[in-house]
């Protein structure tokens, strides 16, 4: 037009929109480097995410765990309990519950999970955090057998109480 150049620009402010996503990252690093394992489970079992304790946890790396279920790792779940589980997780929204794992060496781990119904926008997903109760477990099984062998020593005990004068040699019951 008349011999010159037009430009047109427009520009959009983007301020919100990067700190919501450095706001996401944070959450994610939170996340990730959590020292509670944390595993989130589909309706189907399959695990679709996993931080950083969760690997160390089971002995596994993040894209290995990725591609397995739950069933794979429990050495007590199985497809009909996980349904069962699945449908009370959805009622009471937060259940708390034992569970024994299986390491990728085989190793058995008890632990405790937190299962959190989250409804998000691609469906249900079951948000645990998963705690190592493995010497909590072998500390009470150690307790057991102490109580078991005190009440043992208590009967045996009571079957009969004698004394033994020495200066006299003689025994009294």
């Amino acid at each position: 037009a008349n011999g010159k150049d037009l430009y047109c620009a427009f520009a959009t402010d983007v301020t919100e929109r990067i700190k919501a996503l450095e706001q996401i990252s944070m959450y994610k690093d939170i996340l990730d480097f959590s020292c509670e394992a944390i595993f989130w489970v589909n309706e189907q079992g399959g695990i679709v995410y996993v931080n950083e304790a969760a690997c160390a946890l089971l002995g596994y790396d993040r894209t290995t765990l990725l591609q397995m279920t739950v069933f794979q790792i429990s050495r007590t779940r199985a497809d009909r309990s996980w349904t069962g589980q699945w449908k009370r997780l959805r009622e009471r929204t937060r259940l708390l519950f034992e569970e024994v794992l299986e390491g990728a060496d085989g190793r058995t781990v008890h632990v405790e999970i937190s299962a959190n119904m989250f409804r998000g926008p691609d469906g249900d997903l079951n948000i645990s955090f998963v705690r190592d109760i493995t010497e909590r477990k072998r500390h009470l099984e150690q307790i057991e057998e102490v109580v078991y062998v005190l009440n043992e020593t208590q009967k045996m005990a009571n079957i009969g109480h004698y004394q033994f004068d020495i200066k006299n040699d003689s025994v009294f019951y």
